[in-house]
């Protein structure tokens, strides 16, 4: 999930898997794990078990606020700055969102794409 706020774009979560976790710890970096066989490893996931650990945050949101809820299919293709630059380009989020699926796509479309956006107004 992102936080999009005044022209700039936040990450809100951290992808639960093995490469993610392997680029926070510094044993590789974001080229290496964009490439590595074990980037699409979960270390958590939802219906794997019972118990599941979360991560609870709060945001307070301002109005001209987004909040971009994607799969790693939109964010393994277009990278933060290009989604920054797509968004405004259109004026209802569900055009925004068909857009950012066509921008994964034409990178290649490699994994499925989910994308939500909610405007604060």
């Amino acid at each position: 999930m992102y936080l999009i706020r005044t022209g700039a774009i936040q990450p809100l979560t951290a992808d639960h898997s093995l490469v993610a976790e392997q680029v926070r710890r510094g044993l590789l970096t974001e080229e290496q794990a964009e490439r590595s066989p074990d980037r699409h490893v979960l270390t958590r996931a939802l219906g794997v078990s019972q118990d599941i650990q979360v991560e609870l945050n709060e945001v307070r949101l301002l109005e001209g606020d987004a909040l971009l809820l994607c799969s790693d299919g939109l964010t393994g293709g277009v990278k933060p700055p290009e989604i920054l630059r797509a968004i405004p380009s259109e004026q209802e989020p569900q055009a925004a969102c068909a857009r950012l699926v066509t921008m994964a796509n034409a990178a290649g479309g490699e994994d499925n794409t989910t994308v939500i956006l909610i405007t604060v107004r």
